[in-house]
């Protein structure tokens, strides 16, 4: 861990990236999102904010790093998630 500064402001912006990503907008709107949405949106948001820890500074990961890390596409997260 070389920084903490900006791990919370990378999960979140990794959580509302991942649900608008993923499509999953209306339904979190609606309350219908489900456990594995949850997740999978959870799991994207931890990579990011596990990616800016990792360096000095409050510099968030770009969505390529993440889906890097997560071995996930981001074509592949809208229709999986």
């Amino acid at each position: 861990m070389a920084d903490t500064i900006g791990a919370g402001d990378a999960y979140m912006s990794g959580l509302v990236g991942a649900i608008v990503r993923g499509g999953l907008t209306a339904r979190v709107i609606d309350g219908a999102v489900s456990g594995a949405d949850l997740t999978a949106v959870g799991g994207l948001a931890a990579v990011a904010a596990g990616l800016t820890v990792g360096r000095a500074g409050a510099v968030p990961p770009t969505e390529e790093e993440i889906a890097v890390v997560a071995e996930i596409p981001w074509t592949r997260v809208s229709t999986s998630i």
